[in-house]
């Protein structure tokens, strides 16, 4: 996760929207990490929630923004002899 999110580490909470948020996932996703992209959302999205829960922020910068990948595909797996 400090990788995901180096991007945006100094923005503080209340000053994250959701160009700068979609930005981020689809750097992500670039990359070829579209997994990532959605463990990312994941972890974002229960962090603003807890920061409306304590007062820190009153509306998440996520609303409003969907998964990054809508349907992960597992990968095909072969154990060796």
């Amino acid at each position: 996760m400090r990788r995901e999110f180096a991007p945006i580490a100094d923005i503080p909470l209340c000053e994250l929207d959701k160009g700068i948020l979609n930005d981020l996932f689809d750097q992500i996703v670039l990359r070829g990490a579209p997994s990532a992209a959605n463990h990312a959302y994941a972890a974002l999205r229960r962090l603003l929630n807890w920061s409306i829960e304590r007062g820190y922020i009153d509306i998440s910068p996520l609303r409003g923004v969907s998964r990054p990948i809508k349907r992960e595909v597992s990968r095909d797996r072969v154990r060796s002899d």
